[in-house]
This record gives structure tokens, C-alpha cells and sequence, in this order.
């Protein structure tokens, strides 16, 4: 007389196939995306919001942010200025949002800057080769040597004061990295080539 087990066996469960079943089987969506990096979607958040603000600052404030009115100096945070008012009486809200233009401008610029010249200096390294490559490469370490924040002030006082000054000294900073990304992958597309 055969013995039953505790155990039972289950049927096997019906393959799932297409877009959506793949979605439902990894937890794919954007519920399950807030809830594994709570801090990522802060950050897009808080992106969004000073990246509206910045690009909308004539409409979403009503003071000039370089005009000085002595008189409204020194305030406390009120409903007419939110953030009070800094020593020359200009509302501190307006020149945070106005501000927040130029560091978008010269973030965007820098990155963009770094990455085009890193990606088309990778590959004419990669591509050409011989002295010119290494020529490039031992430049390249001379640059990650330094601090970028050093190199940043460096090249910021080598090239005098300015905005273009500051984009082309922050892009510089990237460079390197770019180059050795762009260019390891280059070597390797070309060596399957």
C-alpha cells in the first residue's frame, strides 16, 4: 500500500509571453519604480520643479532681481517677499529663480561641451593610433592627476573671468572620462571591424 506525502506537487504555471507579461513578471512601472528609488524620483522631482522655475522666471515672479530699493532693505520674510529681502532691498526668491538659469546654462553647457569633445577626441584616438594616441592618453592622465575642482579654478584663472570661461573649465574637468569611455569602446568595435 503506497504512503501519501504532505507534499504536493503544483501544475507548472502557463508561459507568459509579450510586453505586458514581461512588465507584470520584472515589476516594471512607475509604482514599483517610486518604491525601489524613493530618492531618484525626489530628484527628478525637485529637477523638474527648478527647471520649470528657471525657465519660467519672468512669469512666475514679480520683482526685478538687480533692482535695488534701499528703502525695503534687510526685510523679514513676508507675503510680498517670501524670503525676505537681502542688504540692497532685493527680493532674495527672485535672484535664487533668476540664478537658476545661469547654473542650468552652465551645467547643460559644460556637460554638452565635455561630452562632444571627449566622444570625437576617443575616437580620433582609437582611430589614428600610434604617437598620436599615446601622445593623447599620457595629456589625459595629466588632467585626472589634478583635483577637478582645482583644474576647474586653474583653468578658470587661466582664461580670465566669465561665463564661457567657467562652462569651458567645467567641460575640461569631464573630458577625460569621456575620452577613455569613447575610446575603449572605439578600440573594441574597431578590433571586431
Amino acid at each position: 500500500m503506497a504512503q501519501h506525502s504532505d507534499v504536493q506537487l503544483k501544475p507548472p504555471a502557463v508561459l507568459q509571453t509579450g510586453a505586458g507579461a514581461l512588465a507584470r513578471r520584472e515589476g516594471l512601472g512607475l509604482a514599483t519604480f517610486v518604491r525601489q528609488f524613493p530618492a531618484g524620483c525626489i530628484g527628478a522631482v525637485i529637477l523638474v520643479f527648478v527647471t520649470f522655475f528657471a525657465l519660467a522666471a519672468p512669469l512666475v515672479t514679480v520683482h526685478d532681481p538687480t533692482q535695488v530699493k534701499l528703502r525695503e532693505r534687510k526685510q523679514i520674510p513676508s507675503w510680498s517677499h517670501p524670503l525676505g529681502t537681502d542688504y540692497e532691498g532685493r527680493d532674495i526668491l527672485t535672484r535664487i529663480i533668476y540664478g537658476g538659469r545661469v547654473s542650468l546654462a552652465v551645467s547643460v553647457l559644460s556637460v554638452l561641451l565635455g561630452t562632444t569633445v571627449g566622444a570625437l577626441w576617443g575616437v580620433a584616438s582609437a582611430y589614428i593610433g600610434g604617437r598620436f594616441d599615446m601622445h593623447s592618453q599620457r595629456l589625459l592622465e595629466i588632467f585626472m592627476s589634478f583635483p577637478p575642482l582645482i583644474l576647474a579654478m586653474m583653468l578658470v584663472i587661466g582664461m580670465g573671468a566669465g561665463l564661457w570661461a567657467v562652462v569651458i573649465a567645467i567641460g575640461m574637468t569631464r573630458l577625460p572620462f569621456g575620452v577613455r569611455v569613447v575610446r575603449s569602446v572605439a578600440l573594441s568595435v574597431k578590433e571586431l571591424a
